[in-house]
């Protein structure tokens, strides 16, 4: 199998010039032109207190810096593994309603500011009480996955302490993804350096708390790619990492450079990943070709059900079919034939890209 390209990118990125933070950020290749990533700043309104990036211009600057460990941070302690079997598909159920019976699935992935409030506590008390709610099997594994707008990760970052994070573990969360902190492209590089060290930083908390977590790992360029390797290699027992296909990645360029990125890491490393991709069904099949396992997380068959809509393989593919119900019907059986039908597409597209891969290697490559 082919090495990633990524490895090839130009080391020394235009317009960083002798800029006294590049040992840290790493620098972006095209950012802000020749002039460098501050060259717009106060106009982006921080004298208004407009601005949210964190930058050297700002007040707050090494506030900001302090709470990941200053501007040369370090882990804090190992990850733990995941000890859960992933399958190709974890469904998403966002709530219990139109249902009467309890989901018959072994895991389920729940969101993870369903289950916390905007104070980083839990809505509802006790393990059971948090099936019941979602209307779970009592031995239903769950998975938080934490994709959601930046308003609410700030709010978890915010917020979290070790008795809330605690209080999280106590409702048998299996595991949960770290929050996805924004990585842009158009703010002061630093900016997303320091979201790398909160997304670590995240991570410690939750397995302080007896939680497993999943690295959500965003990257814009090599140096972020280095980082997440250097965190993967300090930490051989990790290997499910995390990466959102929707919102920037539905573009196809981005979302073909984020699977560049995820091969490098992986040959970068030298073990396997198991890749969770949330929202990226359609990407699967371009995953399974570089990784010997993945899991596609999305609310599809679920939100197919709630919109009365049946789930059928057409070619390839999904389509959703207008499925009328009866006045006060329930969804039981709508949603778990559209899991079952939507797993299996999953798995089909997974499985074949694999073997295809396979049957491209001579045997000296396998």
């Amino acid at each position: 199998m082919a090495r990633s390209s990524l490895a090839l990118a130009p080391v020394a990125p235009r317009g960083c010039g002798g800029c006294a933070f590049l040992s840290t950020c790493g620098g972006l290749e095209g950012q802000q032109s020749m002039f460098g990533c501050f060259a717009s700043c106060w106009s982006c309104g921080v004298a208004e207190g407009k601005c949210d990036y964190s930058c050297p211009r700002k007040p707050g600057f090494w506030r900001d810096w302090a709470e990941v460990g200053g501007l040369n941070p370090r882990p804090r302690r190992p990850l733990p593994s995941l000890d859960l079997e992933l399958p190709w598909y974890v469904p998403m159920v966002r709530h219990g309603y139109t249902r009467r019976e309890p989901l018959p699935l072994d895991l389920v992935a729940l969101g993870t500011f369903d289950v916390l409030d905007s104070m980083c506590q839990p809505r509802i008390e006790g393990a059971q009480g948090l099936r019941d709610k979602f209307l779970l099997a009592p031995h239903a594994q769950i998975l938080l996955v934490s994709v959601n707008p930046d308003r609410q990760v700030e709010s978890f970052w915010a917020h979290r302490t070790a008795d809330r994070l605690s209080s999280l573990a106590q409702l048998g969360v299996a595991a949960m993804t770290t929050p996805n902190f924004s990585f842009f492209d158009d703010a002061p590089r630093l900016h997303s350096v320091r979201n790398f060290w909160r997304t670590l930083r995240a991570a410690e908390d939750l397995a302080d708390a007896g939680i497993a977590p999943v690295l959500h790992v965003n990257a814009l360029c090599r140096a972020d790619w280095r980082r997440w390797a250097d965190v993967l290699r300090s930490n051989p027992g990790v290997s499910h990492v995390c990466k959102e296909f929707q919102t920037g990645l539905t573009d196809p360029h981005r979302a073909t450079e984020a699977i560049d990125g995820l091969r490098w890491l992986q040959d970068e490393v030298g073990r396997p990943l198991h890749p969770l991709i949330v929202g990226g069904r359609r990407v699967a099949h371009l995953v399974a070709s570089h990784f010997s396992a993945l899991t596609v997380v999305d609310s599809v068959p679920f939100l197919a059900a709630v919109k009365r809509r049946r789930i059928v393989t057409y070619g390839a593919g999904p389509v959703q079919l207008v499925n009328p119900t009866s006045p006060g019907e329930m969804l039981d059986k709508l949603l778990q034939d559209n899991v079952r039908t939507y797993a299996g597409l999953v798995a089909t597209c997974a499985r074949s890209a694999l073997v295809g891969d396979l049957e491209g290697l001579d045997d000296d490559d396998r």
